[in-house]
């Protein structure tokens, strides 16, 4: 049987393998599959059961629900840089998101005059995703990003018949 340092002297690429392979019982070990058998060691470790004092301390540092109620405004900016302005009117309950949208030009007139629209989704943590249903040609779009207090950023794609017609960022403000 041939030496790993046999094999990595005949290899194209002898020159670039790592020190870390050692042969071993007549196995070459990767960097890769080294890390492979320590996971799944670990995963088979036990570990006692959590205290009632590191329970209550994981649960503080569990994210709540974002607030996402109120008017919120702000712009989109398309991937053809058409920046529009929107408003999200939104209320909550628990983790579920409904209310309006409305859209105003700005150095672009509102996708497919498209300038309302109704909007559902969730609030997870600092995670926001809503879809909206526009008016009037009741084409799709999605918004998704990252609620911080008094801001929401992210990205969106509007979809109609199927087909993605528009992507681009977003990024809104509460009013008040």
């Amino acid at each position: 049987m041939r030496s790993a340092r046999h094999l990595a002297a005949r290899s194209p690429l002898s020159g670039s393998l790592p020190r870390i392979y050692r042969y071993v019982s007549g196995n070459v070990f990767t960097p890769l599959g080294l890390a492979s058998a320590l996971a799944l060691l670990a995963g088979c470790a036990t570990t006692a059961p959590p205290s009632p004092s590191s329970t209550s301390s994981q649960e503080a540092t569990t994210a709540p629900t974002g607030s996402a109620l109120g008017t919120w405004q702000g712009t989109t900016t398309s991937q053809g840089n058409a920046i529009r302005k929107i408003t999200l009117r939104m209320a909550q309950t628990g983790a579920d998101v409904s209310g309006d949208y409305s859209c105003e030009a700005g150095n672009s007139a509102c996708r497919n005059l498209n300038d309302s629209g109704t909007l559902s989704g969730k609030v997870t943590g600092d995670s926001f995703a809503v879809r909206i249903v526009m008016s009037p040609d009741n084409s799709q779009c999605y918004f998704t990003g990252r609620l911080a207090e008094s801001i929401i950023f992210g990205n969106y794609q509007c979809l109609a018949d199927g087909r993605i017609v528009e992507i681009g960022s977003w990024r809104v403000k509460r009013l008040g």
